[in-house]
């Protein structure tokens, strides 16, 4: 999901809450790389190398204040 303020009059209990990271969400299907639109995208051998096999739902981050890093460097391919 898109990230979104917290409303403070909600109870946090029985909530996973985490940080809004600066990335782009990808899906891994244990094989191949997605973003949250559905464009596949390729990577290194070098960087994938011993990812597990199973489906993971994240952000590919490099770190704070790097989104367009981020964007450039997806988008070179």
């Amino acid at each position: 999901m898109l990230a979104s303020n917290w409303d403070a009059n909600i109870d946090p209990k029985g909530y996973y809450l985490s940080e809004k990271l600066d990335g782009m969400r990808m899906i891994w299907t244990g094989m191949e790389m997605f973003t949250r639109n559905g464009y596949s995208l390729k990577f290194p051998a070098y960087f994938i190398e011993g990812w597990p096999t199973t489906y993971l739902d994240g952000e590919l981050w490099i770190n704070r204040g790097t989104f367009n890093k981020v964007l450039t460097s997806v988008r070179k391919r």
